[in-house]
């Protein structure tokens, strides 16, 4: 199954598409509540931003690997599943730098944003 998180070329199959994005996502956030206790400021320590923005760093790679994965199996090229995941990503960065400036409406546009680009992501 690590190829499927490094590799960007062959196919996956919906269900093995769901599972490797669920692990990812659980991960993800396991390690950002691991992070979080670290830094005990939480993100309001600039700290606390440089540990989730390598974090999301480290998890984007794999993300895409395995979107890119399902396009190829719904014949579609990996480049449309990679920008697909980076602007997804790229909202929710926004969003979290939003909300912590107290523009709480622009915020919630970016993961309103976020949140249909996933469910876009799963269901196609």
């Amino acid at each position: 199954m690590l190829w499927a998180l490094f590799s960007f070329a062959g196919r996956m199959k919906r269900l093995d598409f769901l599972l490797a994005s669920l692990g990812l996502a659980i991960g993800h956030v396991v390690l950002v509540i691991l992070a979080l206790a670290v830094t005990r400021e939480g993100m309001k320590d600039p700290s606390g931003y440089a540990v989730r923005g390598i974090i999301d760093l480290a998890l984007f790679w794999p993300s895409a690997a395995i979107a890119a994965k399902r396009g190829h199996d719904r014949n579609r090229p990996a480049a449309r599943s990679v920008m697909l995941i980076g602007l997804v990503y790229g909202a929710g960065v926004a969003m979290g730098y939003l909300f912590d400036a107290g523009l709480r409406s622009a915020g919630g546009a970016c993961g309103l944003f976020a949140l249909v680009g996933w469910v876009y992501v799963f269901v196609d």
